[in-house]
């Protein structure tokens, strides 16, 4: 199964017909059942799904691809039945279950330990309680509100993510990673339970133990992943994660097809050539997928249709059309890296946390700058604002605030200074899993799935055994992982510059965001909907400086945009999508190329 759905409650067999149909991306055979007085299980699957009954449990479950066989959803719903969360602890099992406990009376819901498989659920206003994996589906039934979070919209704006557990709808909440939910009959929840978390454990060791280690670790994930198939298909970047992914999946499978996808602009773009490189050194095929700026006016109404939550960035225009790639091959699941950055501090933000720690005269300067870097939040101290000044240039329009809403951004809860104090951070964000959910939404809307050796449990905990100076030495982000590496992926390979998946923030890109504000942020439609104050998103709009944006300011402008698009498809029509639309921007038709 791909998706799930369910009522307990009151429902009506068009709302729970038209629950599924929302899903059906996720796979084409729709199908729920009536498992007991008031009770409806449904799930959307690559084959006819069923409810599967183990002891007094009676459950539906989205597991991934990964799982191999015709019992995997049974294997994982019999393990939850006689251990509960316990029995996913270790190991890389990415899932989400449902199951209605007939012996207590009540739902339990839960997922994964790093939450990517998605898992919604609202408390009904006539009692009872639903659930989805994506709550466009949750929707469909008239009891729900289409009522918009304030906070959750300004905190949208302020960090390009919704907060916790929470949605960008009021009534609509998340399953937490790694956790499950007990609920009774009439919607009350009753019990919490979450598995175990990861935990810092810093202990002595060599630079090459710990490479050998993290070595072993990462081809016994890659292996329990890749083995015995026998084609690969892998979302390859040019960073150094997806490189070593790929390495460690030709050392796995040595004798399986290799089959890489490479979003870019162009076939100049860095990421495109080094990954073209990569699958040349491994005899594997690569394809390049060309996804231009002048395109985004006609995907970006679906990316936000199948984000929901429309966080990230320019790289989730690019997923789509990846995993569209990849599906037309015959791939329903591919590799990639990702995740590694949470666990060895691959991010500019961790090297801007590093050096914090290690300069604590400029301690509190740094942090107000990675406030502002984090949340837009203008810096107060003097030498934040000058280090502010010099890294925008003066062109960082405020972010813009949405009527009513009272989120403001403070300075972030880090971790108190002292020894460890980048791993301290790393080790309580690891989990959120934040980065994953739109990787997996925008290939679920080709039905695709993926996995990563670095949500592998054993890797996830010996990465805390590690003391911080080994992930960033020298103001080299990543520096164990890049030398335990060295055993798999040739140096002039190994030691590349990171390029991010995302487009460039050129003239065209500044042109086509341009055309969307035109469209879609018009003076006539804020006022309508009342969200922003017009000055505040054409100051904005005037941060455009010899024909560019700054990368931030473009995606406040791209944030804004995908915030008008969200209450079109989630407020106003309740879950239908706009359609893709031809927009006369000069484009041609979205392609996968080779």
């Amino acid at each position: 199964m791909s998706a799930i759905f369910g009522v307990v409650g009151a429902a009506t067999a068009a709302e729970l017909d038209e629950m599924g149909s929302r899903l059906v991306h996720r796979g084409p055979f729709v199908h729920w059942r009536h498992v007991a007085r008031g009770v409806y299980l449904g799930a959307a699957g690559k084959r006819e799904p069923e409810p599967l009954r183990h002891e007094s449990l009676t459950a539906v479950v989205s597991a991934s691809a990964t799982l191999r066989g015709d019992d995997a959803e049974s294997i994982v719903a019999g393990r939850f039945a006689r251990e509960g969360l316990a029995a996913f602890e270790s190991g890389n099992q990415t899932f989400a279950i449902a199951a209605w406990d007939e012996r207590t009376q009540s739902l339990l819901l839960a997922r994964d330990f790093i939450g990517l498989k998605p898992l919604y659920y609202c408390v009904l206003p006539g009692g009872g309680i639903a659930f989805a994996s994506e709550y466009k589906a949750l929707l469909a039934l008239a009891e729900v509100p289409a009522e918009p979070d304030l906070d959750a919209l300004q905190y949208l704006q302020c960090h390009k993510r919704v907060p916790g557990n929470r949605t960008l709808l009021r009534n609509v909440l998340s399953v937490p990673p790694g956790a499950m939910l007990r609920f009774a009959r009439n919607g009350t929840r009753e019990d919490a339970q979450h598995m175990r978390p990861l935990a810092l454990a810093v202990a002595p060791t060599s630079e090459d133990a710990a490479c050998e280690r993290i070595g072993t670790l990462l081809l016994e994930a890659t292996r329990n992943l890749v083995g015995g198939c026998d084609r690969v298909g892998i979302a390859l970047s040019g960073g150094i994660d997806s490189i070593g992914v790929a390495y460690a999946c030709r050392r796995s499978a040595p004798e399986a097809e290799l089959v890489a996808f490479t979003a870019g602009d162009d076939h100049d773009d860095p990421e495109i050539r080094t990954a073209a490189m990569v699958m040349e050194h491994l005899g594997g095929a690569h394809h390049p997928v060309i996804v231009t700026p002048r395109h985004l006016a006609d995907v970006l109404p679906e990316v936000v249709w199948h984000l929901e939550n429309p966080v990230g960035r320019s790289e989730t225009a690019q997923f789509i059309e990846l995993g569209r790639a990849a599906q037309a091959r015959g791939f329903d699941w591919l590799m990639t890296g990702m995740s590694a950055d949470a666990l060895f501090a691959g991010m500019p933000r961790h090297k801007l946390l590093w050096l914090a720690s290690r300069l604590p005269p400029l301690r509190r300067d740094l942090v107000e700058f990675y406030a502002r870097t984090q949340s837009g939040r203008p810096p107060r101290r003097p030498l934040a604002r000058i280090i502010d000044r010099l890294y925008f240039r003066g062109a960082l329009p405020p972010v813009p605030g949405i009527e009513g809403a009272r989120y403001t951004p403070g300075l972030p809860d880090l971790p108190p200074p002292g020894p460890e104090f980048l791993n301290r951070f790393l080790v309580t964000s690891a989990q959120e899993g934040a980065g994953l959910a739109r990787i997996e939404r925008t290939l679920q809307a080709s039905g695709v799935d993926f996995a990563t050796p670095f949500a592998d449990r054993a890797l996830m905990d010996y990465a805390f055994t590690l003391p911080d100076a080994l992930k960033i030495r020298r103001g080299k982000e990543k520096y164990i992982l890049r030398r335990a590496l060295r055993a798999l992926v040739p140096d002039e390979l190994r030691n590349l510059p990171k390029f991010p998946m995302r487009m460039r923030y050129d003239e065209q890109f500044a042109s086509t965001i341009d055309a969307l504000f035109d469209e879609f942020l018009a003076p006539d439609r804020v006022r309508r909907r009342g969200f922003f104050r017009y000055d505040e998103l054409l100051a904005l709009r005037r941060a455009r400086r010899r024909g560019r944006y700054d990368a931030e300011a473009a995606m406040r402008i791209w944030t804004a945009v995908a915030t008008e698009i969200w209450a079109e498809q989630f407020l106003d029509r309740r879950g239908e999508p706009l359609k893709r639309r031809d927009v006369a921007l000069g484009g041609a038709p979205l392609r996968a190329v080779g």
